[in-house]
């Protein structure tokens, strides 16, 4: 009865991707095996992987209202943005899915959180890693893309396979309780974003010796922090 009660509560806060709404387990593994099928069919014929770490890490799992962690053997998706939680019960996985409940993930040393915001100027939804907290709190996104196969053209042109390949990581500020906003890809261009919004660097002439890269663009926002 307890293993039982353990699953349902399980499921009431991670759900397939897929309809979990029809309410019957039976079809929902169907469905998902279906997909899974499709998609490990596809994955055979493409170069790279779509996770940074493909093993599933205990990870605590923190709700909303709650500080006492649930527990769960996850991993990230950084082709799909999505946390996957290993089932136990058949060795498959699913998707987290009720992303909304959750206050933060603690997986593999990395806080995640959910939040909006703004992608080429469409409100969307995505997870972020949050490096620091404070009046400016600087939040990661570590994306991959799927890129299509490059048949030849001509004569001396080589068939390039498709693949799965790493974006340049992005960096997201926010400010108080505001969203997070995208910062330049450049050090010189944080400062002048920064500049922008009324900071003076007077104070700090060694951060203009700062080099885009994750440990000064953390030492950046901790010095203003202070």
């Amino acid at each position: 009865m307890v293993m039982k009660t353990h699953f349902i509560i399980l499921m009431n806060i991670f759900s397939f991707a897929c309809c979990f709404s029809q309410g019957n387990i039976n079809t929902l593994y169907q469905e998902y095996f279906v997909k899974k099928m499709t998609i490990e069919a596809f994955m055979k014929n493409v170069d790279g992987s779509p996770y940074e770490k493909e093993s599933f890490e205990e990870s605590n799992v923190y709700l909303k209202g709650n500080d006492i962690p649930l527990i769960f053997s996850l991993r990230y998706n950084n082709l799909t943005d999505e946390i996957e939680m290993k089932d136990t019960t058949n060795h498959e996985y699913l998707v987290v899915n009720n992303n909304e409940l959750i206050d933060s993930i603690i997986l593999n040393n990395k806080i995640y959180v959910y939040l909006d915001f703004y992608q080429k100027e469409q409100l969307t939804k995505g997870f972020f890693v949050r490096l620091l907290v404070g009046k400016f709190t600087l939040m990661q996104r570590r994306m991959r893309v799927y890129v299509p196969e490059r048949k030849p053209t001509g004569g001396f042109q080589e068939y390039i396979r498709p693949s799965i390949q790493e974006k340049s990581v992005e960096y997201y500020l926010i400010q108080g309780k505001g969203s997070p906003e995208l910062l330049p890809n450049t050090m010189s261009g944080i400062l002048r974003f920064l500049k922008n919004k009324g900071i003076d660097f007077k104070d700090h002439p060694e951060l203009k010796k700062l080099r885009y890269r994750e440990e000064d663009i953390i030492n950046l926002f901790e010095c203003l922090n202070k």
